[in-house]
């Protein structure tokens, strides 16, 4: 990964805070660094296997620079060396991206963004418009931030970084170049021209095709994501349209908000333009709870298996035929697994088609509402010990799927502990604790409704007569909601016998007596 810790927008930054010198500047980026490889782990991406500073490659950009001088593609005038659009090989493609439409004339200017910091306009001394700063001189009796070279002391250009770093650990030849959609151009169409008119000059002479080939590029796959929007305009700091990483993981927007996000991104194509809210990452939740759902079932059934193997090797009058699921699939077991090799298949075809993640998630949402279908089955089955059991391996290879499917896109829940309302993360004598807490609350709920109907009855008698049509309606709106209270209650204790087995006796005061089913 490319760190630019040494540019226009740094060094003004920093000036305007009191740090003029290279180690000062050098903290403040080091800083800057950590807290953005910090934000990242936060958000579940893995660190870089290289971190490639600017500051620290400088020899090599001047080397670069010099090459590209030696060509014949870069000159030098009284404000830096400049590479010169004039001089590309006539069979290099300039406009890739199709940003300039069908003309690359002086009107099209690839020096435009030379200084992306938005510095104060400079009348720079070059022979053409599209010529673009591959080093920038500093400006005499100025006290700038600069380094020793062949042409006077400077720094690189905007460009030339990126070329010069990637060349230094990859060579002529990438299989991946990546960026923002705002990238395109200027910025990667200089990077290649540069890169490939480089190349061509270190590779003349040798056998091999020379880079700027259009057979034979710098770069095979050029990926550009798309823009997050905020209210409907991009999210950008100098708008002051942003929400900062750090804010939101620390605003628990959802329980995993690491994941929510990634989810929301894997939602929409990585090269379209997205609109960032909590109510959106609320629905890429829901969708998280939609596979942890599915994977809580799966682990579910097979603690329901071990519980029935374990009852069944005690039973006298259980056979082992009974205990051992079938390995003859059953129709239900079939179609599982056909709909596993089609989801497979038009996944792989799904990511071969420029990474198209909102298909992936419709197909995959669509396996598992199979899998729960087929996991409902075995449940029902693992609870009677003398049936007989379909066999699991379609349930089980389908999670298996889903969990390697989800790893691969960096999601973290698939291999944690699945926590829902039909399952729990702790096991032991810590599961009975939640459980004992969460009864007691419902029956301290419970009394507490029982005991307000109660009074409100009693009220509404003592004043019978005497109440006004607003007194009345406020008991009656108090004695309705307690009546729900008293409903929802009801509801969990149903809930809890289904799939707890866990019957809850509230015949007894203010203490709810719980046996085992």
């Amino acid at each position: 990964m490319g760190i630019t810790d040494i540019d226009d927008k740094i060094i003004m930054k920093c000036e305007s805070e009191g740090m003029k010198t290279m180690p000062e500047i050098k903290k403040f980026t080091e800083k800057m660094e950590m807290e953005f490889l910090a934000d990242m782990t936060d958000l579940g991406v893995q660190r870089p296997d290289a971190i490639l500073r600017v500051s620290e490659h400088i020899p090599d950009i001047i080397v670069f620079v010099d090459n590209l001088i030696k060509g014949g593609y870069a000159y030098v005038s009284n404000d830096g060396v400049y590479f010169a659009y004039t001089k590309l090989p006539p069979d290099h493609h300039y406009d890739r991206f199709g940003n300039l439409g069908s003309t690359t004339d002086s009107t099209s200017n690839p020096s435009e963004a030379d200084d992306p910091s938005g510095a104060a306009a400079v009348v720079h001394d070059k022979r053409d418009s599209r010529d673009f700063a591959l080093w920038k001189l500093c400006r005499e009796g100025q006290k700038e931030i600069g380094w020793d070279s062949p042409w006077g002391k400077g720094r690189p250009g905007w460009h030339i970084e990126c070329s010069t770093m990637t060349y230094q650990y990859f060579g002529t030849r990438l299989d991946i170049h990546s960026g923002g959609i705002d990238l395109q151009f200027p910025h990667h169409a200089n990077e290649i021209a540069q890169s490939e008119c480089h190349h061509r000059t270190i590779d003349e002479g040798k056998s091999h095709h020379c880079c700027y080939n259009p057979n034979h590029p710098w770069v095979n796959h050029w990926i550009h994501t798309g823009h997050i929007h905020i209210a409907g305009r991009k999210m950008s700091k100098s708008l002051k349209n942003f929400i900062s990483i750090r804010d939101y993981l620390q605003k628990g927007i959802t329980p995993h908000p690491a994941d929510d996000f990634r989810l929301f991104c894997l939602q929409n194509k990585y090269d379209s333009l997205i609109t960032y809210s909590e109510e959106r990452i609320r629905d890429a939740a829901v969708v998280r709870e939609k596979f942890s759902s599915f994977l809580a079932l799966v682990d579910m059934v097979e603690n329901k298996v071990q519980q029935r193997d374990a009852v069944a090797a005690t039973t006298t009058t259980t056979t082992s035929s009974s205990r051992m699921p079938s390995q003859k699939p059953s129709e239900e077991a079939k179609t599982l697994t056909k709909r596993l090799h089609r989801a497979q298949n038009n996944v792989r075809v799904y990511l071969q088609n420029d990474f198209h993640t909102p298909a992936v998630l419709q197909e995959l949402l669509e396996l598992v509402s199979a899998g729960n279908v087929y996991g409902g089955r075995l449940l029902q089955q693992a609870a009677d010990v003398t049936a007989s059991m379909e066999p699991r391996e379609p349930l089980l290879s389908t999670a298996r799927y889903i969990r390697n499917l989800f790893g691969m896109f960096g999601l973290q829940f698939v291999h944690q502990p699945v926590t829902t309302s039909t399952t729990s993360a702790t096991s032991g004598e810590d599961f009975d604790k939640v459980v004992r807490l969460l009864i007691h609350l419902r029956s301290s709920v419970r009394q507490t409704a029982v005991q307000e109907m109660k009074a409100s009855k009693k009220r509404t008698k003592q004043s019978s007569g005497a109440s006004s049509t607003d007194t009345v309606e406020v008991e009656q709106a108090i004695r309705s909601l307690c009546q729900s209270v008293l409903e929802a209650t009801d509801s969990t204790r149903s809930q809890a016998e289904a799939e707890l087995g866990l019957k809850l006796d509230d015949g007894h005061g203010a203490d709810t007596i719980v046996r085992k089913k």
